[in-house]
């Protein structure tokens, strides 16, 4: 559970960063300060309960309930708090920064357990001090945690990159999971290196122990890479083995574990961990990551996109409710089904396959379970009666080797169970794999419309309307043509068709177009759909500009559309720079029309004719710089109707300026 939890924290966070409510930075802090305080009473409390029953003669280690605790903790800080967000936010979301920063509390919080634990390992026989102690729970924590972060990390540096994140944008869908299906390769595969690097391991030296175990692989055909010691300051007993590719394979000794058990045990531990190896259960754990991000993306996606379309005469928002409860708990169920059945009950009976392995594989079978009791003894969890998460207790494990070597019929069942697990794990991966292939399609079609918007957006901005309107009318027409050809997209078809619409009657404006804008009105009037309220709002919009560039503004139009506008920031996350634009619009439609409202919005954001025009109202007797100037005349030239609202706004000595 040690190892567990801070990958299920990570993920906590991940979801958390995007569904958490947002709030005062004081809020999220305030948040952080609870959730650290607590882990400090929390584990001095066990710890107190530990020293008063044992006297300190073991290691305090504790129990499942504590750390489900724990996490249930983070979880509300994470879901509940708007420390994601803030973090996001504070930093511009940049690669591997924000995660980093928004873990921290995490693990603070595991440093601060092992202050308040650390009079339960004082009293105990460990021989550590309290910073190597500290340094070795931190690197424990970080050994499944690097991984992921870099996995994000990697993700989220090609998210930055410009050209892919466009073909991203247009295919989401299909990209991402692509993309995390790779990384999470080529993450797995270089994790070698990496936890190489966080333990600190060196290769073992060659001696007696280093020939027996090359003898060992030369015997079962086990060979890594290398075999690494990992300096615990000879206070923790265990063997790990890393690795999916042949080139990059380890198997990772303790100090300890070399210190205080024999040859023979250490073979047999280490043979262990050849059964690991040859039995290719890492690969299959990597397998069923990817089986379970695939499955995972199936529901992600396809119950937002089938599920409103059945639900959508419950109305818009009911339906929208019942798809958020849903898409959460399906997430809540594939988390568990993650956690409790790859990594708990198959991980159970893998463990016991390396145990077979290594005893079918030693000249001295009968050191294996000598070796089980020797690290469990000097681990402090020598407890027959009851494991853990991973691993049966230690006379359950003995007890199955027994009864698989003396019961051939337990022997037969056990090894079908195990084909049937593998099978299980592949058909997972297939079942991720055929439903993407479903999606895919209709995920392509949608794709391609949005593709023709994004550059349609490009060229607009390059200051190119006629291939921009060329675009976008190829936008429409694709979308059209998708809500057609696949009926379960027609919902994303049309929005994404309406996007496109709005786009071109946008550039119909600016370019002066007004009888084309008008016409592109009729068609998003006629096609926007009940509950579309982007689409309601986007027809609406250009209506109010028209009106107002015709010289009929409606001024409690614009007020109104001003407060949808305020309603949309608050309830959805649209493009900050788009939200000002049209805040700078409206308020420039207002100003044309003799009104007076103030700005709205990030005004610093706001197009430069507008800048412009309100640092004048503000200031009047201070003259605009040559750059205002310079930027307002840019803007005014590019946008004609811009250009009609200013001059009917500006006082005439800016407009003289502005025309110098």
């Amino acid at each position: 559970m040690e190892m567990i939890q801070p990958l299920l924290a990570l993920i906590c966070l991940l979801m958390g960063s995007e569904s958490a409510p947002s709030g005062p930075a004081w809020a999220g802090w305030l948040g952080v300060a609870l959730y650290l305080l607590l882990g400090w009473t929390i584990t001095r409390a066990g710890v107190n309960r530990h020293l008063a029953s044992e006297g300190g003669k073991s290691p305090y280690h504790p129990p499942v309930r504590v750390g489900i605790v724990h996490l249930a903790l983070w979880v509300v800080l994470t879901f509940m708090t708007p420390w994601g967000p803030w973090i996001i936010a504070t930093t511009g979301d940049v690669p591997f920064v924000s995660l980093l920063c928004g873990f921290l509390p995490y693990v603070a919080h595991r440093v601060i357990r092992c202050f308040a634990a650390w009079p339960a390992e004082a009293a105990s026989w460990r021989t550590w001090t309290k910073r190597e102690y500290v340094v070795f729970s931190v690197r424990v924590l970080a050994l499944p945690v690097v991984p992921i972060v870099v996995l994000q990390g990697l993700r989220d540096v090609l998210l930055n990159v410009d050209a892919f994140a466009v073909w991203l944008f247009a295919y989401p869908d299909v990209l991402l999971p692509i993309l995390m299906l790779t990384l999470l390769v080529v993450v797995f595969s270089i994790a070698p290196v990496l936890v190489r690097w966080i333990l600190g391991a060196r290769p073992l030296e060659a001696g007696p122990l280093r020939t027996r175990l090359d003898a060992y692989g030369e015997r079962s055909g086990f060979r890594p890479s290398n075999i690494l010691v990992w300096r615990t300051g000879n206070t923790v007993t265990n063997a790990l083995f890393i690795g999916i590719i042949p080139l990059l394979r380890y198997v990772v000794l303790t100090d300890a574990l070399m210190a205080r058990l024999t040859d023979d045990q250490v073979e047999a531990v280490y043979a262990h961990e050849a059964g690991h190896g040859m039995r290719r259960h890492t690969q299959l754990y990597v397998v069923m990551a990817a089986g379970f991000l695939l499955v995972n993306t199936m529901f992600m996606t396809g119950i937002p996109v089938f599920a409103l379309e059945a639900l959508e005469g419950l109305g818009q928002e009911m339906a929208a409710t019942i798809v958020q409860v849903l898409v959460v708990g399906m997430m809540v169920l594939l988390l568990a089904a993650f956690l409790f059945i790859g990594i708990g009950w198959l991980s159970r009976r893998f463990e016991t396959e390396a145990d077979l392995w290594a005893v079918s594989t030693l000249d001295k079978p009968e050191s294996f379970a000598s070796a089980l009791e020797a690290v469990g003894l000097h681990l402090g969890i020598l407890r027959t009666d009851r494991g853990g998460m991973r691993h049966f207790g230690i006379g359950t494990r003995i007890g199955l080797i027994n009864r698989y070597r003396c019961e051939p019929e337990f022997r037969d069942g056990f090894d079908r169970l195990l084909r049937r697990c593998r099978l299980g794990v592949l058909g997972l991966l297939a079942v991720g794999a055929i439903g993407l292939a479903c999606y895919t399609p209709g995920a392509l079609a949608v794709g391609h419309a949005r593709l023709a918007y994004v550059r349609g957006r490009d060229a607009e901005n390059d200051s190119d309307p006629v291939t921009a309107a060329t675009l976008f009318t190829n936008a429409i027409t694709k979308a059209r043509s998708a809500a057609v050809a696949h009926p379960a997209f027609a919902r994303l078809a049309s929005e994404q068709e309406a996007a496109a619409l709005a786009s071109l009657g946008d550039l119909h404006l600016k370019t002066g177009e007004y009888e084309q804008a008008r016409g592109i009105l009729d068609q998003m009037r006629a096609r926007v759909r009940e509950g579309d309220v982007l689409g309601e709002f986007n027809t609406d919009n250009l209506t109010v500009i028209l009106d107002a560039v015709m010289e009929k503004p409606d001024v409690a139009a614009i007020r109104h559309l001003i407060r949808e506008l305020d309603a949309l920031v608050a309830s959805r996350e649209p493009d900050p720079r788009s939200v000002a634009l049209t805040y700078s619009d409206l308020w420039l439609a207002l100003r044309s029309a003799g009104e007076t409202d103030r700005p709205r919005g990030a005004v610093d954001a706001y197009s430069a004719a507008a800048r412009l025009l309100r640092a004048w109202f503000k200031n009047p007797d201070t003259p605009p710089s040559a750059d205002a100037l310079d930027a307002a005349r840019r803007d005014l030239e590019r946008n004609v109707f811009r250009q009609v609202l200013f001059d009917r706004a500006a006082p005439e000595a800016l407009r003289a300026l502005v025309s110098e």
